[in-house]
């Protein structure tokens, strides 16, 4: 009986020990899967602060063919969309050479310094590309990096290529068919403008007058662009030069500025983005130069014509060359007169007759016969 009792306890004990062994894994998982839970959450919490993320690509200038180059000269307002990128956070904008890449010390911007990202992680920015990185011919990055976490770095889908080392510039002067003279031009008038440094070769260019110093996009009215000479687009050269005359506006006058600027922006669909390249000079526009107004002949009314008396004829000078006329045959008439009696009245020589014997001639005579 005893041993039967140990053996069924033995059994009793055995089957307990086997549920115990069962079931500790099953309790420690239980107990170890909320921490691993949370520090999964971490891990993927903390991942895109430990490895770059986001994107980030040039709008304008127009990238080139292969979509991995723009260009430009130094002063080129050059236009990012970003995105992908942390939601809220602020990422400083600068450029490296080409070479070091965004992992290299990166030279801020220094008009467009920093851009923050928006709820959805989304953001925009436009610089003017500086002079410190203007070498000709150089290729440069475009680095962006989260000012709170510099190891998240997001580096543009083009790269930056410069072919000249000085800004776009302009100068007015009197157009060749302009009367006026000096620093001053006349509102619906000509001017002649000169520009450099409009790179690349044959960048389409539009001219507008606006009373701020800055050409803004929404001042990128086609219909207010000033009308060139012959109504041809005015293209650079391929030294970035072009020289056109335009017609100003007949309605806005005073100390205002004159802008040439590209056309890409608009074309290209980014009108919410300014042109990439600009430039700005002030200009004086007078009131429109007076024109001497016709004065319309008055119509003649219809009135009786009362033809002009005649002039008594002189005929003085008839009267004198007829009584000349007279007065000479008066005087030949008398001088004729005077001939007729002279030759009526002088001395005769009378006829004599011979009374007595005609002289018989010689060796005849009267009884001779034959």
């Amino acid at each position: 009986m005893r041993g039967t009792a140990r053996s069924r306890a033995r059994r009793i004990m055995d089957s307990r020990g086997g549920w115990f062994r069962l079931w500790w894994p099953l309790a420690a998982l239980l107990i170890l899967a909320p921490l691993l839970v949370v520090g999964i959450a971490q891990t993927v919490y903390a991942a895109p602060a430990d490895s770059p993320s986001g994107s980030m690509h040039v709008v304008v200038p127009t990238p080139q063919s292969d979509g991995k180059t723009v260009l430009g000269p130094v002063g080129t307002n050059v236009s990012m969309s970003g995105g992908q990128a942390t939601a809220g956070a602020t990422y400083n904008l600068g450029w490296v050479p080409q070479a070091s890449g965004c992992s290299g010390q990166v030279t801020p911007f220094t008009d467009t310094p920093t851009v923050t990202a928006d709820d959805g992680g989304n953001f925009t920015a436009t610089f003017a590309w500086p002079a410190a990185a203007g070498t000709s011919g150089a290729v440069y990055a475009i680095c962006a990096s989260d000012s709170t976490n510099p190891a998240d770095v997001i580096t543009a889908d083009q790269v930056f290529q410069v072919l000249g080392a000085s800004a776009p510039a302009i100068t007015l002067s009197q157009a060749p068919s302009s009367t006026q003279s000096g620093d001053a031009y006349n509102a619906g008038g000509p001017v002649q403008v000169q520009g450099t440094g409009f790179l690349p070769q044959g960048t389409a260019i539009a001219f507008f007058v606006t009373s701020r110093a800055t050409f803004a996009p929404q001042d990128y009215q086609p219909d207010n662009a000033l009308k060139t000479e012959g109504g041809a687009q005015v293209v650079s050269d391929g030294q970035g030069q072009f020289t056109a005359v335009v017609t100003l506006s007949k309605v806005i006058t005073g100390q205002l500025f004159f802008h040439a600027v590209s056309t890409d922006a608009l074309v290209s669909g980014q009108s919410a983005y300014p042109p990439s390249l600009s430039a700005t000079t002030n200009i004086q526009v007078l009131a429109p130069q007076a024109t001497p107004t016709v004065q319309p002949s008055p119509t003649p009314k219809a009135q009786s014509v009362t033809p002009p008396a005649k002039k008594p004829v002189d005929h003085t000078k008839r009267i004198v060359a007829i009584a000349t006329l007279g007065v000479l045959s008066i005087i030949l008439f008398i001088i004729g007169g005077i001939l007729i009696a002279s030759s009526a009245l002088g001395p005769r020589t009378p006829t004599t007759f011979d009374s007595g014997p005609r002289a018989q001639p010689t060796g005849v005579h009267a009884d001779q016969g034959w």
